[in-house]
């Protein structure tokens, strides 16, 4: 499961909205209910009994939608004690926006976090000529996994794909993509990869194809994007386009702070953006992505 940029408590802490809610001497028996604030945060509730232990939470169940808590447990409570958080918003709504944070991110730096992503039979269209550097579109590339070439490539044709051997035939190169050796090139009659036959070497720089499978990504999430991900969400503008509508008390954020937040996410965006370069390939098929296990 990839890990999250950021959670919903994160943000509302950052933007001074969360409220703490205490209450004493609470006396359940099964069935009891209560009735709390609105907007509980996920995982911010602590049940306890008389003696001071935590109430497991498989004795109670919490209604976010109602924002009720009903007591399930077998023995009954005396005394006891709840402590939660609030928030501005529900939790659903929160983790969609952190959702469309992320999203956000990955599309502008063309990678993942927390977590790598597997590009299935992704395809690219290339030069053709002998000892071609693919690079691929998502960085940084971890591992290369299979590659073919297609010795059919003519428009009206289906693809003849020939995968081919790692070592001999094609290299990976670093975390940017992969590279066919001097063993492969293109045949001036058939305009499709092949491997290189040393009695014909006859060779053109006509378009051929390749398909690939490959990982990218990070591993872990840096504190850079974390920080990213929570000023994408701390902002007055962002808020709007993720939530609809600002947050509460939000007349009051300070604009200076807002100017320097955005400045603060163009500078993260550059620091952790790579540079293109023409490598004469061209994607031309998106592979099916998953996440690695």
């Amino acid at each position: 499961m990839p890990e999250p940029y950021t959670t919903p408590f994160s943000v509302w802490q950052r933007l001074g909205r969360v409220k703490r809610h205490q209450e004493q001497d609470l006396d359940l028996e099964t069935g009891d209910a209560l009735q709390l604030e609105t907007h509980v945060i996920k995982d911010k509730l602590t049940l306890r009994d008389g003696d001071g232990d935590e109430i497991s939470s498989d004795d109670y169940e919490l209604d976010h939608d109602f924002s009720e808590l009903v007591y399930t447990g077998d023995t009954a409570i005396e005394n006891g004690s709840l402590r939660y958080m609030t928030a501005p918003y529900n939790n659903d709504r929160a983790e969609r926006g952190v959702e469309q944070a992320e999203s956000h991110i990955n599309n502008q730096l063309d990678t993942t976090f927390g977590g790598l992503k597997r590009r299935v039979e992704e395809i690219y269209q290339t030069d053709g000529g002998r000892a071609t550097t693919v690079m691929l579109q998502e960085q940084p590339v971890r591992t290369v996994e299979t590659v073919w070439v297609n010795q059919n490539p003519a428009d009206d044709s289906e693809p003849s794909w020939k995968e081919l051997e790692k070592g001999s035939e094609w290299i990976q190169m670093g975390n940017i993509g992969f590279k066919l050796t001097s063993e492969v090139g293109s045949i001036a009659n058939t305009r499709g990869y092949t491997v290189y036959d040393k009695e014909n070497p006859g060779l053109s720089n006509s378009p051929a194809q390749v398909k690939v499978t490959y990982t990218y990504g990070f591993e872990d999430v840096p504190a850079d994007i974390q920080n990213l991900a929570e000023i994408l969400l701390s902002t007055d503008t962002f808020i709007d386009t993720v939530f609809g509508a600002g947050v509460d008390g939000r007349d009051s954020f300070d604009p200076q702070t807002m100017r320097a937040y955005e400045q603060k996410v163009e500078q993260i965006k550059s620091e952790w953006d790579r540079e293109f370069y023409n490598n004469f390939s061209t994607l031309i098929k998106p592979g099916d992505e998953e996440d690695v296990e």
